[in-house]
């Protein structure tokens, strides 16, 4: 975890991490944002009938990420995912422990004494598991829990709803590889440094942004450090790494037209994602207690110079592109998300202020008498010690024991799955398509990247609205017509007490629950 470190030292920091991921709670498969992202690893992998859905034959955006699908369900278990995300979830506690170490500049030592390291990993670990405080929130306890839950979530999340380690395992999970390289760097493992940003933006391109100025500011801070040679070959390795990436990005999502390109961008900021590109719609009272913690963080890093330069660098020119981007209104700089280095610079700056309160919590059990000292530090150390055994226990049974929903109607299109069924569901029913692993015609949370691809992802969602949304049966019909004309569909999914409807799709239901019905059409 640093230079020079003992080996007692090391174990406790690699336990405590460990212990740390498996304190982290992570949803059951197929959960919310993975209905996006898994589509096309899994439809190339030959899952379920994913093959024939309409979104798995698009471009994919995040071809790596895909081919990481493909091979963990070649291998048969899926659990692989749920392991992947616990292993990220270790690096990201490692790195930000040793970001909080350097922090300290000279004084970094102290903070690899086994009592300061527990102490820090078990505060830290208190911030990120507020699901244990769930049930406590009832009665009058209900409101001041849940502002602490959403305390905790604030300081260690990024701003317009974005974060790296989310409780599900997805592309954005590997930008805690932004953090690992601040720590490789900062420990002058520069090219370390470069090869973590670098894989980061591999498999997600949206942190191509991030992986850029991470290497401009590496590259200012060795030139500072009269190091230019070293700036120029780091620079280098940088655009050779990710070269093959932006050639991607740049071939297969090359714009149509600008006009298309346009219209695209359009139906991406105003209508399906707001909360995360228009500063308007995501700015709040907490996006201030988000940036407060993340420019304390930065200035309590000035003891370690470089830590310093490449936080605050990187936080400056954050918000002066965001700054850019209000000011000219433009919806593709929106799309670039200039905001998003938050999701490292928040937690980054979290741990460092996280890592001076225990430097001064030590520092006072330190000038206490030495036979009152002693059993203090026991103290803290036993109290650390089970604080991680027990979150990492109540954890990892909670992931484990944690299951899908049981949706009677989902599972009755997997078992009933067969070729060249395409499913009209509503469209805020997101997970059907992956946990039933049939085609659907389109869902709200799932679409595409490149702008022709966007534009008819945006036409079928209008095509199903008009027909969900229909207030008489003439407009349904019509609506359903229309569908029909575009894309052939062989079941429809209605509301379980949806009448106007379901005389509309004709036939007999196939199945029916307290919630849906699913209904097969007669072919024209």
């Amino acid at each position: 975890m640093s230079n020079h470190l003992s080996n007692r030292t090391l174990m406790c920091g690699i336990v405590a991490s460990l212990l740390f991921a498996c304190a982290f709670y992570q949803l059951p498969l197929f959960a919310i944002n993975q209905n996006s992202y898994f589509i096309h690893g899994l439809a190339q992998a030959g899952y379920g009938f994913l093959a024939e859905d309409w979104l798995g034959r698009q471009t994919d955006h995040i071809p790596l990420f895909s081919a990481l699908d493909i091979l963990i369900h070649d291998i048969g278990y899926h659990g692989i995912f749920r392991v992947l995300l616990a292993v990220m979830a270790g690096v990201y506690a490692a790195s930000l422990a040793i970001i909080a170490a350097q922090a300290q500049g000279e004084t970094k030592a102290k903070f690899w004494l086994v009592p300061q390291l527990l102490l820090f990993f078990a505060l830290f670990t208190l911030l990120h598991v507020e699901w244990l405080l769930d049930p406590f929130a009832q009665g009058d306890l209900k409101r001041p829990v849940i502002l602490l839950q959403r305390l905790a979530n604030a300081i260690t999340n990024g701003v317009a709803g974005q974060t790296i380690l989310g409780p599900f395992f997805q592309p954005s999970t590997f930008g805690v590889l932004m953090l690992t390289s601040i720590a490789c760097f900062v420990q002058r493992r520069e090219y370390s440094a470069i090869v973590c940003a670098v894989i980061a933006a591999w498999v997600h391109p949206t942190y191509l942004l991030h992986a850029a100025i991470l290497t401009a500011v590496y590259m200012l801070a060795l030139t500072l450090e009269s190091k230019s040679r070293q700036a120029l070959t780091v620079g280098g390795l940088a655009l050779i790494l990710v070269l093959p990436i932006v050639l991607y990005v740049a071939v297969e999502l090359r714009p149509t037209s600008p006009a298309l390109l346009a219209q695209a961008q359009s139906i991406l900021v105003d209508e399906r994602i707001p909360h995360h590109a228009k500063i308007s719609v995501w700015f709040s009272y907490v996006t201030w207690l988000k940036l407060a913690v993340a420019v304390a963080g930065i200035l309590a890093a000035w003891p370690n110079r470089r830590l310093f330069l490449v936080l605050g660098l990187c936080g400056g020119i954050s918000a002066l592109l965001s700054a850019l981007q209000e000011l000219s209104g433009s919806k593709g700089f929106a799309l670039l998300f200039p905001w998003r280095l938050s999701t490292w610079l928040v937690p980054a700056g979290l741990a460092i202020l996280l890592g001076r309160v225990v430097a001064l919590l030590l520092d006072g059990v330190q000038r206490l008498p030495a036979r009152a000292a002693a059993p203090v530090r026991t103290s803290m150390v036993a109290g650390s010690v089970i604080i991680l055994v027990l979150t990492a226990f109540l954890g990892l049974r909670e992931t484990l024991e944690g299951s899908p929903k049981n949706d009677p109607t989902i599972a009755y299109a997997a078992a009933h799955g067969a070729p060249d069924q395409t499913y009209l569901i509503p469209l805020d029913y997101s997970n059907f398509r992956l946990s039933a692993a049939v085609p659907v015609f389109v869902d709200w949370k799932s679409h595409p990247y490149r702008d022709v691809e966007l534009i008819e992802w945006h036409t079928r969602t209008q095509l199903a609205k008009d027909f969900y949304k229909a207030t008489n049966a003439t407009d349904a019909e019509r609506a359903l017509a229309a569908i029909r004309a575009h894309t052939s569909i062989t079941h429809v999914v209605l509301e379980s007490d949806d009448e106007l409807r379901l005389p509309i799709v004709g036939g007999t239901p196939l199945f029916r629950d307290e919630k849906h019905i699913v209904v097969e059409l007669q072919k024209d």
